[in-house]
Formats: structure tokens, C-alpha cells, sequence
């Protein structure tokens, strides 16, 4: 009786003593029992060897000015589109040329007018010679209504190439073309309907970091926009706490006009033999930072890590993993 109590009450103090050690152990890291069981996972290789960290900031644009360019006159025929999106023009460039029949005979009206009048005056005053200081009644109201209907002539003329200059759209200043109307590019013109805009001013662009990387004003990155790439200066560095930063850029030479999909490219330098891992692989709990590493046995294990820089979609580990280890993805 006496030796069967003592086996139970030392079975009774193991079972307790292990309880507390897996707590113990569970508390730290919050790994859930079920994790351990032998289930299929898809692995990756823990790699060892050199890195290029390239820091990718994606970039919005601020401080833009636009110009929407519209026609109001019915019935014009596209002419010519000069221009195409993402040039850069000057101010006075003519842009869209388009063409008017009822404007085009009105000048010619106007302008055969001016001629004539013109003309028959100048005949008038070389006939009778006459001096303004001493002509007479009649042949000045002949004189004034002859120099009338050549002012009136030429008034005409001019509200008609006036309405023609309206027609053509020309850059009013100095930018880049941003967009031009789908409508206007298969010849339909609508009145005041916006068929070209521009993109004027120094255009600036903004980034967001939480990177250590040591930004400094002045320095000059390339901004990436799909196939295209330019040069951008850095012009202001602004802290936003818990290293946090917002970097403004402005284009080093040109005014351009970057998609929402822009970045700027930053090449960090090289971090010889590092350990790393896809990120996803990592987990976190409590500010514990630790994978899940294949034993031998197929089963899996949870070890501690200490995590490095995320480069892309790696992360460095400082220490914990030495490489070519096996470690469980996500699920």
C-alpha cells in the first residue's frame, strides 16, 4: 500500500513538473500544439551568400498645376494633332490645329473686302489728289465713307482670324502633355469638352520610409515608370517619428508626369554572406521573432531568430538560422 502511494505520488509530480515546463515554453512563443503534428507544408531552403538590397519607394505626385484645353466653336474638323502624351512643349507651341469651311470663306471675304475698298479708296485719292487740310464737302464724305467700309472691312477680318486662333490650341506655358482626349484622336471635336491637359510648374513627388537608409538633400535617384526612367533630386527630408520619414522629390530636369505605379530605385550597397529567408516564412508573437525549422523526422520544430533588414520580399536573419536549413512557409 505504502509502495503503491509513493509510485503514484511520484507519477503525479512528473505530470506536473512537465505541465509547467510546457507552459512555461508555450508562454513564449504562443506556438500552437497542433503545429507539431506531421501534416504536408510547403518548405523553402534557408540561403547564405551576398545581397544587393535595392529599396523600392513608390511616389505621389503633388504640387501640380494643370491646363485643360477646350474649343467652343461647332462644326471644326480636326487638322492635325502635333503633340503626343508625356512630351514637353514651350509656351506659344501650337498643340491641335483644326479647320473651319465657314471661317476660312469668311476670311477670305473679309480679307478680298479689305482690298477692294482699299483700292478704290487709294483710287479716289490719287484722281482728285486731294489734300484733307482743303477738300471740299463732297468729295470728303466720299473720302470718309470709303475709309469707313475699309475699317469696317478690316474689323470684319479680324473677329474672323480671331475666331481662327481660337480654334488652334497652343500651349500657354512651359509643361508636359498628360493626356489627350481619345474623341479628338478619331476627329470628334466637342465644344468644351477638354481635349488636351498639360502638366505645368516643377511637378514634386513624396515618398514614404521607415528604411535607415541615410537620405541626404541633394542626392539624385532614378525614378522608374514603366519602360522610361528619369532623374529625380531629393529637396526635402521630413520626420514623421518612430523613424518614419517623408522624402520629397523634384525632377532633376524636365517637368514630367509619372504614373501612380512610379518609383525611385535606391541601391543600398552590398551585405556580403549574409543569412536569409523569405519573409513569409517568419512568424511573430509576443515580439518574438522565429520560423519553423523540418527536423529530420518531418516534423516541425520552432526556433528563435533574430531578424535583419527586410530586402524585397527576404529578410536578413542575424542569428539563430547558419544557413541551407529547411523551414515550413506560412499557410
Amino acid at each position: 500500500m505504502k509502495r503503491r502511494f509513493t509510485i503514484s505520488y511520484i507519477l503525479l509530480c512528473m505530470a506536473f513538473l512537465s505541465g509547467c515546463g510546457q507552459k512555461a515554453y508555450e508562454s513564449i512563443t504562443e506556438i500552437p500544439r497542433v503545429i507539431y503534428q506531421k501534416t504536408d507544408y510547403e518548405t523553402v531552403q534557408v540561403s547564405k551568400g551576398d545581397m544587393e538590397p535595392v529599396l523600392k519607394l513608390a511616389l505621389t505626385r503633388h504640387d501640380t498645376d494643370k491646363i485643360n484645353y477646350s474649343v467652343d466653336e461647332e462644326k471644326l474638323e480636326l487638322e492635325e494633332v502635333l503633340v503626343d502624351i508625356g512630351d514637353h512643349v514651350k509656351a506659344g507651341q501650337m498643340l491641335i490645329t483644326f479647320k473651319s469651311e465657314e471661317i476660312k470663306k469668311n476670311i477670305e471675304k473679309y480679307s478680298g473686302e479689305v482690298i477692294k475698298k482699299q483700292l478704290l479708296l487709294d483710287h479716289y485719292k490719287r484722281m482728285y489728289n486731294v489734300d484733307y487740310e482743303e477738300r471740299d464737302e463732297k468729295y470728303s464724305v466720299i473720302l470718309q465713307e470709303l475709309e469707313d467700309d475699309v475699317n469696317l472691312a478690316r474689323l470684319y477680318l479680324d473677329e474672323e482670324q480671331k475666331r481662327y486662333e481660337k480654334c488652334q490650341i497652343v500651349a500657354e506655358e512651359d509643361g508636359t502633355i498628360s493626356y489627350i482626349s481619345n474623341k479628338v484622336l478619331s476627329g470628334l471635336v466637342e465644344p468644351g469638352e477638354n481635349l488636351l491637359t498639360q502638366i505645368c510648374g516643377q511637378t514634386r513627388y513624396t515618398a514614404n520610409t521607415k528604411d535607415s537608409y541615410d537620405f541626404e538633400v541633394g542626392d539624385t535617384y532614378t525614378a522608374i515608370d514603366g519602360e522610361d526612367e528619369y532623374e529625380m533630386r531629393i529637396v526635402e527630408i521630413i520626420p514623421e517619428g518612430n523613424f518614419s520619414k517623408t522624402i520629397v522629390f523634384e525632377p532633376a530636369e524636365v517637368t514630367i508626369d509619372l504614373s501612380s505605379e512610379a518609383f525611385v530605385q535606391v541601391n543600398k550597397g552590398k551585405l556580403p554572406n549574409v543569412v536569409y529567408l523569405p519573409t513569409i516564412a517568419i512568424y511573430s508573437k509576443n515580439d518574438v521573432d522565429f520560423v519553423y525549422l523540418v527536423k529530420e523526422s518531418g516534423f516541425l520544430e520552432a526556433r528563435i531568430v533574430d531578424i535583419g533588414e527586410t530586402i524585397g520580399d527576404y529578410t536578413v536573419i542575424k542569428s539563430g538560422l547558419e544557413g541551407n536549413e529547411e523551414v515550413a512557409l506560412k499557410e
